[in-house]
């Protein structure tokens, strides 16, 4: 006998209730196993906004990279006022405008901000943070003063990820008239590190510069009464192939003070020390510089530090920092 219809319609019903419930369990079952294994395909929760607002950067402890060859600038661990922090009377750090990009291709956001070192010269580094539960989290230096890039002096996001840097190849310094070039050079993480992904790789040949460098000798030194004392002589020299215009020396070797009678230093305390150097070079010239140095009984005076040499007031400019920068080593007679 054929079934009727009104059967026929309950056997349907019973159907589709079964189908539910089974579709119901399979569903249950997928995501319970997905979430186990970690290959969930469900749509996944809005990422935490992990960008960090200015007035919390500006009032923050952060993390600065070392700049090299500027020793009198602040690193590591820095608290900063309303966008300053202070490191004497001659030098600060300074935050720019923050700007929030992304830097890895990920879902969430980071935070990059130009950070100036101001003083008797002005150099800039970008950085980069990121919000965690724990605070605000340092990603390291995006880009700094290296290779032909001495200085940074911008920031703003890229449209397709990553930072737009303005870069330049001269850091004036005061009363220096020499005006560098600019470049924007764009910067992502990649592989583990920062890369510039996009813009020119180099700048222009300029037609005022030359290559000035710096050579160190070692300190013996003595101790007489407790205090320890020692002489450094430093050669800088002109490479060429155009005259220089003054030069200016920092030494950075903690707990020394440092005077000289060959050029006019500026800190008379012990710290580091800025000297300059008001006499031009001619290419193949170099001049010898004598620095006295002087711990006084009971301090503990670092054994070793650096010397760097940099042009000043001028139209020339140094585009070869690899000679710049030498060591100093102190060593008991």
């Amino acid at each position: 006998m054929h079934p009727t219809l009104g059967q026929i319609q309950a056997d349907k019903g019973t159907v589709m209730q079964r189908l539910s419930r089974t579709t119901t369990l399979l569903t249950v079952a997928a995501v319970s196993v997905a979430t186990l294994t970690g290959l969930t395909a469900l749509p996944a929760a809005a990422q935490p906004d992990s960008t960090v607002p200015a007035q919390e950067l500006n009032n923050a402890t952060l993390s600065i990279p070392p700049l090299a060859g500027e020793p009198q600038c602040p690193s590591g661990q820095v608290k900063f006022t309303n966008g300053r922090a202070t490191a004497g009377e001659l030098v600060e750090l300074v935050l720019g405008k923050p700007v929030n990009t992304n830097l890895d291709g990920d879902a969430a956001g980071e935070t990059a901000v130009l950070v100036t070192c101001a003083g008797v010269t002005s150099v800039g580094q970008i950085i980069a943070v990121e919000r965690a539960d724990a605070g605000i989290v340092a990603l390291g230096r995006v880009v700094g003063p290296r290779a032909d890039v001495r200085d940074v002096t911008g920031v703003k996001a890229a449209k397709d990820g990553g930072v737009v840097a303005t870069v330049a190849d001269h850091a004036p310094l005061d009363g220096d008239s020499a005006q560098p070039q600019t470049q924007g050079r764009t910067f992502i993480w990649k592989a583990g590190r920062y890369v510039q992904s996009a813009g020119p790789k180099h700048f222009p040949l300029r037609d005022d510069s030359t290559d000035i460098g710096l050579v160190t000798g070692g300190v013996v030194t003595k101790v007489v009464g407790g205090v320890v004392s020692g002489s450094l002589t430093a050669v800088v020299s002109n490479v060429g192939p155009r005259a220089s215009t003054g030069q200016m020396i920092v030494l950075d070797v903690k707990g020394w003070k440092i005077t000289s009678d060959d050029v006019t230093c500026q800190n008379p305390d012990v710290g580091t020390q800025v000297c300059r150097r008001e006499e031009p070079l001619e290419p193949g010239e170099s001049a010898r510089l004598r620095f006295a140095m002087r711990a006084e009984a009971g301090s503990k005076p670092a054994a070793t530090g650096t010397a760097r040499v940099k042009l000043i007031e001028g139209m020339t400019v140094d585009t070869n920092l690899d000679n710049d920068m030498s060591p100093i080593r102190t060593r008991a007679a």
